[in-house]
Order: structure tokens, then sequence, then C-alpha cells
């Protein structure tokens, strides 16, 4: 919400110091999302037939690794993504929210059991 706020030009800050604001926030969600990739590492060392056999994982891992991606070539301002952003964001969005989803599905079903 914060780089939102910092991109729409709400806030009047001098061009250097949004582009700072910027990749100091991209650097704080890359190591978040670096910290939830290391739980699911940690998942598929400990079990890894139980961690490839169930989807939900596999949805987890697309969950978080595509939206890291995208920060990182924002990071090291990479063209290549740019072409092909509002699909890429699209499918990042669409694994997130199924990951949401799944979330919700697995949780119902561990209540009755």
């Amino acid at each position: 919400m914060s780089i939102v706020t910092l991109d729409c030009d709400r806030m009047k800050l001098d061009a250097k110091v949004k582009k700072i604001a910027v990749k100091s926030f991209i650097c704080m969600l890359l190591v978040i999302g670096a910290v939830f990739l290391s739980s699911e590492v940690r998942q598929f060392i400990h079990r890894p037939y139980y961690y490839i056999r169930n989807i939900y994982n596999l949805v987890d891992v697309v969950s978080l690794v595509m939206p890291m991606h995208m920060q990182l070539t924002h990071l090291l301002e990479m063209e290549m993504i740019r072409l092909h952003l509002p699909a890429y964001i699209g499918a990042s969005v669409f694994f997130v929210y199924l990951d949401f989803v799944s979330f919700f599905f697995r949780y119902t079903f561990s209540i009755g059991t």
C-alpha cells in the first residue's frame, strides 16, 4: 500500500527520496518472502515425498517465487519482464489468490477431523 501511495504522486517527494523509499520497501518485502520460502524449504527437507505429492505446496511455492521474482526485476531495473508486465502480475495475483483460498480449504477440513 505504501509503494502505491509513493508511486501515484499523492505525496510530493523528490524523485531521489521516492526511489530510495521504494527500493527499501522492496528489500523489506524480499526479506519477508525469503523467510516464508525458507519455511517451505524446511518442509520439503523434512518430508519430501509428502511435500511433492501435495499440490497445495506447489501453489505455496509459486505464490512466493513469482512476486519475489517481480520485486527483484524491479529492484535491478531489468527490462525483460516489463514487456509482459500485465500478464505476469495477473498470474502472480492468481497464485496468491489460490494460496489464500487453499489455506481456508485446508483449515476447514482440518477442523472436522
